[in-house]
Parts: C-alpha cells; structure tokens; sequence
C-alpha cells in the first residue's frame, strides 16, 4: 500500500467535503418569489424522479461560497500550496465554476485568474488536474480502485442530476420532506424543495433544492447547519444549458511535461504506467443523515513513513470538526480507520471504539 493510503487519504477528505459542498457547486440564493402553481413534496419529487432517470444534459456557469471551516493548509516550503493538496485547500471561499452532466460524464473546473482545478469522469476514467502547477491525480483506468471510488463519489456529490437523485433516496422515515416556496435562479423559476432531518444526530439542520418549474432539473440549493439561519454553504447558477454536450468535455489526456500521481501517490511523468490496488475495507456506522463511513488504511507508523518528506500530510488536518461534517483518524493495531460523517466528533469516537 506504498503512498497509497496518502491519495486515499485526501480523496476521501475531498469526498466528506464534497458530501455537504454538493448543493453549493450546483446552488442557488433565492433572489425573489415568482407566482407559480401550487405543488405538493409528494408531486414535485415524482416529477425528478420521472425527469432524472432519463439522464439529461445539464452544464452552466455556477458562483458558489464554500464556508466549510477548513482550516488553512500550512505554508512549507515556498509558501505554495501545490497538488492535490491544493484541491483541497481551495475547498472554501468563493468559486467560479463550470458544471458539467450527461450521460457519458460529468467535470466541475474551478476556474482561477491564472487557471483551473477540474474533476473529470467519464465512463472509463477519473481524474483531478491542477492548472497551476501541472498536477494530475489519476483515480481512474488503472488507478487505486479505493481512490476512484471516492472520487466518484465525489464527482456524483457535485453534479446536479446525482445529486436529486441522491436527496430523494434520503426520503424516508427519517427526513421531513416540504415546498418552501419559489425563488428565481438564472433568470429560471423554481420551486424550493426542503429537507429536515428528524434526528439531532446530524449536524445538518436542513437542505434545500430549487427545483426548475418546467423541467424539474435541480438549479440550486444551499446547506444550513442545526441551529443556524445563514447557510454553510450556498451558491447559484447564473446561466444554464438544458443542450448536448460533446463527450470530448470528459476526456481527459495530462499534457506534455505535467506531473501525474498515480494510484502509489507517487510523481512520475507523463505516459509513465501504474498499477492496480486492493479496493480498501469500509464499513459503514449509523443510517440516514447520522451515517458514518470509515475506509481502513495501513498503521500510523507505516503512514508517517509514507508521507515522510511529502510536500503535504493530510493526518495533520484531523481531527477535524467542521459545521456540517467531522473527519478523524483512528489507530487500530497494525491499521488505521479514517472516518467522516455529517455528525460531531464525539459520534466518530464512539464509532471508532468499535473498529478493530
């Protein structure tokens, strides 16, 4: 598991940010209130379910703000944040995105004065790619299966039409479900569609959707802490397309001269090959809105071993407790558990008490 356990480890970091994120890279902030026809929760989330299981095509320009509580990665070195761990250091604070979904894939690019930091899947490969330092993170065709599987993951947290389809599986005994209201998003109308978890075991207080009064396509949505009337995290598209897309936007190829990580973590050239990993063992806590999900990984003493000398630790950010979602690692023998979930730290806790 050389270095493995390292890509891992902030992938699946990007995945706990991505799981309460999700709503701000498709988001929108409620401007005004047009009239439209009365609808019930019941009828309105048919309608998606009706539209989303023809997997239609969806792409526009999204300002997002991220208000995560992610602390500020340490400056070494030259003082620049590079690689994956700029991904995930530019998980907070304002964004300007592209989003894009169809059938064959989806890519979110934040786009940077300077350039963009993208996570592209398509139906074979998976890859994160930083602009500005010419890093490419492989998680797909090859690579760590453990990693691929976060970041796909990841990838269906922040694209619209995965999205509704995840947030109406969270219809159940556990999460009232209501009509809010409307709003106006991209010059578009939408009904605002409302979750509220029934349990205090979630540090979510409530989640919105703004759901497109004709084509019944999520526009939007904003994050709301317990007990918290400012959402979290909250964004908008400002223009939308319901048109094809060309399935080149998901091919991805890392340019001449880019720095490629592969499945081992480690740096190689372009073109260089990779092997394949185990999947990792993950064992799933809880239900609901309460889940918690720990992924194994190699000992501490391996992991200090393997990011000894690494431009970036990602261990050195946990524990983390955030205002939506907790992550920490746990020592166990000759392994460790990460774990996360949209609860406090001291639910990760007892759950570590019962990992082995």
């Amino acid at each position: 598991m050389a270095r493995s356990a390292k890509l891992r480890g902030i992938v699946v970091v990007v995945a706990a940010g991505g799981l309460v994120a999700a709503s701000a890279v498709i988001a929108g902030v409620a401007r005004s209130s047009p009239s439209l026809p009365a609808i019930g929760p019941q009828q309105l989330v048919s309608n998606m379910i009706r539209v989303a299981a023809t997997d239609p095509s969806l792409s526009g320009t999204v300002t997002a703000h991220l208000g995560l509580g992610l602390p500020d990665l340490p400056n070494e070195g030259s003082g620049t944040v590079t690689g994956p761990a700029a991904i995930l250091d530019s998980l907070s604070g304002d964004h300007r995105l592209r989003v894009w979904h169809s059938h064959d894939g989806v890519r979110v690019s934040d786009l940077l004065p300077g350039g963009e930091r993208s996570l592209v899947v398509s139906r074979t490969q998976a890859w994160l790619w930083d602009s500005t330092t010419m890093t490419a993170v492989r998680l797909g065709a090859g690579a760590d299966p453990g990693a691929e599987a976060a970041a796909r993951t990841a990838a269906s947290l922040v694209d619209p039409v995965a999205l509704s389809r995840q947030a109406l599986q969270a219809i159940d005994p556990s999460t009232r479900v209501t009509v809010g209201g409307t709003v106006s998003v991209a010059g578009r109308d939408a009904y605002v569609l409302t979750f509220t978890p029934r349990t205090d075991a979630t540090l979510v207080g409530r989640v919105e959707i703004y759901v497109d009064a004709s084509r019944w396509l999520p526009l939007g949505g904003a994050v709301f802490a317990r007990g918290s009337t400012t959402a979290a995290v909250s964004a908008k598209f400002t223009d939308v397309s319901f048109g094809a897309i060309d399935p080149s936007v998901y091919r991805f190829t890392p340019p001449q001269g880019a720095k490629v990580v592969g499945p081992r973590g480690g740096t190689h050239a372009t073109g260089a090959s990779t092997s394949t990993m185990s999947p990792p063992d993950v064992r799933v806590f809880g239900k609901g809105w309460a889940t918690i999900i720990a992924v194994r990984g190699p000992s501490l003493d391996q992991l200090q071993q393997q990011l000894s000398g690494a431009e970036f630790d990602p261990t050195s950010l946990l524990p983390f407790s955030g205002a939506l979602f907790s992550v920490r690692l746990a020592g166990s023998g000759d392994h460790t558990w990460l774990l996360f979930g949209a609860v406090p730290q001291s639910a990760l806790q007892r759950a570590a008490a019962e990992l082995s």
